[in-house]
């Protein structure tokens, strides 16, 4: 690589040779749309899924996860790491309407306690449940609503999957009051101070340039 000043870092358990030359392939950047501004005041909420890679979360992003439903109500908890693990279904608050992440080259595991799914292409429902997606709704404002048993999973959509016994009394999951999902999700300082490079590698110390240190940018010199 020549005439740039960027530093990078590459790693491989083959040898090179200068008759093997190392072939580079950026990882795309994916943008989502977040469609939903109930208050018209510029917070967007959208749901994301996709079981093939890990993504960093842009600092202008808090993603939650679903850990707790009961009788309409939902409990939601917000994520401060960055760090994305692949198959983790989010509810999504975001600053802008079009939100960049980057995915990541890490295996990381997804929160055994989050209620919420998703699929990576559009499928039918499985039978035996009612599903219910997030969107906007004169009953509850911002919730999760039981969609048509007709309609198609959205790919890459969050999901909330309940019996269907248990669905015949419930049309919505309205979050609860004091964790409200529109206003007010109450989000938990971070006390996690560990460190990432903009690739989503874990580092021991901060390096020169652009570290996530906390869950947020700082440029160390």
């Amino acid at each position: 690589i020549r005439n740039t000043e960027a530093t990078c870092e590459f790693f491989t358990n083959k040898s090179i040779s200068a008759r093997d030359p190392l072939r580079l392939q950026a990882l795309p950047t994916v943008v989502l749309y977040a469609n939903e501004d109930p208050d018209n005041v510029g917070a967007y909420w959208s749901t994301f899924y996709d079981s093939s890679s890990a993504y960093t979360l842009p600092d202008y992003v808090t993603a939650y996860i679903a850990s707790q439903k009961n009788d309409g109500e939902l409990t939601v908890r917000s994520i401060d790491d960055p760090a994305l693990a692949a198959g983790e279904a989010v509810i999504i608050r975001s600053d802008r309407r079009y939100i960049e992440i980057e995915p990541l080259s890490l295996v990381l595991e997804p929160s055994s306690s989050n209620l919420l799914g998703g699929v990576d292409v559009a499928s039918q429902q499985q039978e035996g449940y009612r599903y219910y997606m997030l969107s906007y709704g004169p009953q509850y404002g911002l919730a999760f609503y039981k969609i048509n048993s007709s309609s198609k999973l959205g790919a890459h959509k969050a999901f909330l999957r309940v019996d269907e016994a248990e669905a015949a009394k419930i049309v919505g999951f309205r979050f609860l009051p004091e964790i409200d999902g529109v206003n007010n999700i109450e989000q938990t300082p971070s006390t996690d101070n560990a460190i990432y490079n903009l690739s989503g590698v874990r580092l021991s110390s901060p390096r020169r340039g652009l570290n996530i240190i906390g869950g947020k940018k700082v440029i160390t010199k």
